[in-house]
């Protein structure tokens, strides 16, 4: 709403979702609320009813396949904390129990694999058995599913070494997945939905660090020290993201010495690319990370007290700061005097 989008247009995801939270969904007449676990359709329930408001749901599933760049972004597994597991009949009974409540028009169910997938099959994986279970739904109680969606996780390259993710034969493959399963359970094809998330903003920005030092050092490459780290981008420590990096002063100039980009953060794990080859490189140079439009000024924090950098839209050849640089009485705006 703050930011003029309409709620219709809007779907609420999470595995936490707080009271408030679902009661400001429900009142601002929120396009979807993608329902998580017993507890929040129980509650979700209640504030309908309370309200007098029907909401339109999906439920996350939980598919059982494992897939992604990373242990910590693998969503669909069925130890992941998110959605209703299907083999110990959760999901069954969310679609019953959500089915049977005139408060909640169930429309589809919903699924997010995990991220950094590099190839088709685990989301096949996951459409197959959400129609599995839609196809036993309507045959037990009648449901019938009118949306689905196997989430998103489309791999995006962040260096030289990756590939892109083929996008027109990665839907081609969907499509099919959904038109043979929706065949094969008697159900009438659903609107399909996928979610590209990082794969449609990642490589439309870049982050520009500036060198504040360096640190030789014997046995491997020096330390080139730069003014960001984990508080803007968190990936490489918490993910092992492997950034690619380019000189900006001179990225014609042969990038043959070896550093070990290091942020400036108190964390001996701030190190944004463990070996990267650069120009020699000095104090006041820049440093550019392309591909860090997802997740990096999304997952910034003020850690060790330090703000978040600005954010600039360039085009056509002219600059505008979208997102001012944070200051110092931004981060103690909300303290208060004791």
């Amino acid at each position: 709403q703050y930011a003029g989008v309409p709620a219709a247009q809007c779907h609420l995801h999470g595995n936490a979702k707080t009271v408030q939270e679902l009661e400001a969904a429900v009142e601002a007449g929120i396009g979807r609320i993608i329902v998580d676990n017993a507890d929040e359709l129980a509650t979700l329930i209640a504030i309908c009813t309370r309200l007098q408001k029907q909401q339109k749901i999906m439920l996350r599933i939980a598919p059982g396949v494992a897939a992604g760049g990373n242990a910590k972004i693998q969503t669909g597994k069925k130890t992941s904390k998110f959605g209703f597991n299907i083999g110990d009949g959760s999901a069954m009974r969310a679609i019953e129990t959500a089915f049977a409540s005139p408060q909640l028009e169930l429309l589809g169910l919903h699924a997010h694999t995990g991220s950094q997938i590099r190839s088709f099959a685990p989301l096949q994986a996951t459409l197959r058995n959400l129609f599995a279970v839609a196809g036993e739904a309507q045959t037990r109680i009648g449901w019938q599913m009118r949306e689905i969606s196997p989430g998103g996780g489309l791999a995006v390259p962040i260096n030289g070494t990756q590939k892109a993710f083929p996008i027109a034969d990665y839907c081609a493959a969907i499509v099919e997945t959904a038109q043979v399963e929706a065949a094969r359970h008697g159900l009438p094809l659903p609107h399909l939905c996928i979610e590209p998330g990082r794969a449609v903003v990642a490589r439309s920005v870049v982050a520009v660090y500036t060198v504040t030092g360096h640190k030789p050092q014997d046995e491997h490459p020096d330390f080139l020290h730069v003014d960001g780290g984990v508080g803007d981008n968190l990936r490489p420590a918490m993910y092992g993201a492997n950034y690619a990096a380019l000189s900006v002063l001179r990225p014609n100039q042969p990038h043959t010495t070896p550093y070990q980009l290091a942020g400036r953060y108190c964390e001996s794990g701030d190190i944004l690319i463990p070996k990267i080859d650069l120009p020699p490189s000095q104090q006041g140079d820049l440093i550019a990370l392309p591909a860090a439009g997802a997740y990096t000024l999304s997952m910034a924090s003020n850690y060790n007290g330090i703000g978040r950098p600005p954010l600039l839209l360039l085009h056509a050849g002219q600059a505008r700061i979208i997102q001012r640089r944070e200051t110092w009485q931004d981060i103690i705006s909300r303290d208060q005097s004791l």
